[in-house]
């Protein structure tokens, strides 16, 4: 568990998996948006039934519990510890979450055996409960004088909020210089609150956090692929839901785009080559997997010369780690995808004559060519050629990407079609 919280970025997801529907009043430009929406459409925060979120209402102690407890892997369940506390009826709607986070240690009752779920929570209750469950750090109270209002924060709590502020795990909106230590917390703020905790699971105490199960399955959207020969069956299209993560399963498709324009000259044995993602990569249930942006790195692995004029020459590519707009990363190996002997390609571009030259010096008739590998176990394929284009005598297949004195190029706007070799699993709060 400690090298998974310290890896991965989780997306936490309820039983059932269910999407959230459209957040009525939430709109893209509101300050606390992606928060919100993660939180939702995550089993964090839940809805009112007309759609909307209200992120101004103020927060319950029962509520923040659930949420809680959410964001640290807990699903719903039924806990038969004995209720200690004398405010809280078994028909209360939070009450197994309040007896498991009482069992837990997560967020205490009063000495008076009260629990007070509808008492609201303030910024400076919840900055407490996060240090309880961090790990230890150096905290330098000190911090709190960078804002207007430090000395604002309770003596009971200046060590816990000095702590959040440290792991980063705390909100100071409208204005960044003022941390309103007993303002009320509203479900806004909870959102980034949480968000920001999901961020940071390494640095939550291990005791704290839900053991991974799986909890659903989902599909991966593959788009219209039509465009090549990557359209009909792929190896796999699912994505293991746990209440942690996403897994999306080797075997699956997805699309990147060459970033900038592909010359295939300056290309040789470990060149890296760069792809991006023009769009946002969703499964078919609406979960977001990769985000548009992401940039996607290979390296040429292995070139095979060209022996005869045939369209059998390979040059093996390695797809190995993904880079989220946010700047974090993750590995994501993969290669390109071989369907039927011919790799796909959505489509390229050639300039000047389509002949060329030979490794070896020899002219290459319009036909003729070298392609880029779909994997080192090439043995077990067919020929590796790129497939969907008509060179200029119609031969039917494209002269390759990648071949010394070949004019080929790939322009901007050109993808490839790329089979994930190894299971892909991610934090979404990370990637976003």
């Amino acid at each position: 568990m400690k090298k998974l919280l310290s890896v991965l970025f989780a997306t936490l997801v309820m039983a059932g998996n269910a999407i959230a529907a459209e957040i009525t009043d939430i709109p893209e430009n509101y300050w606390a948006a992606t928060e919100i929406s993660y939180c939702v459409k995550n089993g964090i925060i839940k809805q009112y039934g007309d759609g909307s979120f209200k992120p101004e209402v103020e927060v319950k102690r029962a509520e923040f519990n659930s949420m809680l407890l959410r964001t640290l892997g807990y699903l719903p369940t039924e806990v038969p510890d004995k209720n200690i506390f004398k405010d809280l009826n078994n028909n209360h709607w939070s009450y197994s979450d309040i007896l498991k986070s009482e069992q837990m240690g997560l967020l205490y009752g009063y000495p008076d055996k009260t629990f007070k779920p509808e008492v609201k929570i303030t910024k400076t209750e919840t900055a407490s409960i996060i240090s309880h469950i961090t790990k230890q750090v150096a905290e330098n109270v000190g911090i709190l004088s960078q804002f207007a209002d430090g000395k604002d924060v309770p003596a009971w709590g200046k060590n816990q909020y000095a702590k959040s502020i440290e792991l980063g795990i705390y909100v100071n909106y409208p204005d960044a210089a003022y941390l309103l230590p007993n303002k009320t917390l509203n479900r806004a703020e909870a959102a980034v609150l949480l968000y920001r905790l999901r961020k940071a699971m390494g640095e939550i105490q291990e005791k704290y956090v839900a053991k991974e199960v799986t909890v659903g399955t989902e599909h991966l959207d593959n788009g219209d692929y039509s465009d090549g020969d990557a359209s009909g069956d792929f190896a796999n299209n699912k994505v293991m839901v746990t209440n942690f993560r996403r897994i999306v399963l080797a075997g699956n498709v997805i699309r990147a785009s060459f970033v900038g324009n592909f010359d295939a000259n300056s290309i040789d044995f470990e060149s890296p080559l760069n792809f991006t993602f023009v769009n946002d990569v969703y499964t078919e249930e609406g979960s977001l997997i990769i985000p548009r942006g992401s940039m996607l790195k290979a390296i040429v692995s292995a070139m095979e010369p060209q022996k005869v004029i045939s369209p059998d020459t390979k040059i093996s590519v390695v797809f190995s780690e993904i880079t989220f707009p946010s700047g974090k990363k993750a590995a994501l190996h993969g290669k390109i995808l071989d369907k039927k002997g011919d790799l796909t390609i959505a489509r390229l571009a050639t300039f000047g004559n389509i002949a060329g030259y030979t490794l070896g010096g020899a002219a290459i008739g319009a036909g003729s060519g070298v392609g880029i590998a779909a994997a080192p176990d090439m043995a077990k394929r067919k020929k590796a050629a790129l497939a969907g284009l008509k060179s200029a005598s119609g031969a039917g297949r494209l002269t390759g990407l990648v071949t010394p004195g070949l004019p080929i190029k790939a322009d901007v706007d050109d993808s490839l079609f790329i089979e994930l070799t190894r299971d892909f699993s991610f934090y979404e709060a990370e990637s976003l």
